[in-house]
């Protein structure tokens, strides 16, 4: 099995087979760094919640393909690693 590392794959998975609350999860840290900073320590702050989304989405993404690849549609069953980005 290939490893999810593209952030907008991961969030395709965990909408066609997480919880509700998985994809509000991820929607809310979202929303947590597109507000724009006016100071550094902002910034810095919005990195690690960067880091967090990311995280939790790809993580969460991977056990998702693992446990329901079946109920993945045929084109998300086809997974290649690609960096992450955002």
């Amino acid at each position: 099995m290939n490893k999810i590392t593209n952030l907008k794959q991961a969030k395709l998975i965990v909408e066609y087979v997480g919880e509700d609350y998985q994809s509000k999860v991820i929607e809310y840290l979202d929303e947590c760094y597109f507000y724009g900073t006016s100071s550094e320590s902002e910034e810095q702050a919005e990195v690690v919640i960067k880091n967090i989304a990311l995280e939790y989405a790809i993580n969460l993404a991977n056990t998702l393909y693992k446990d329901k690849f079946d109920e993945l549609p045929r084109y998300l069953q086809r997974v290649w690693s690609i960096d992450a980005t955002f």
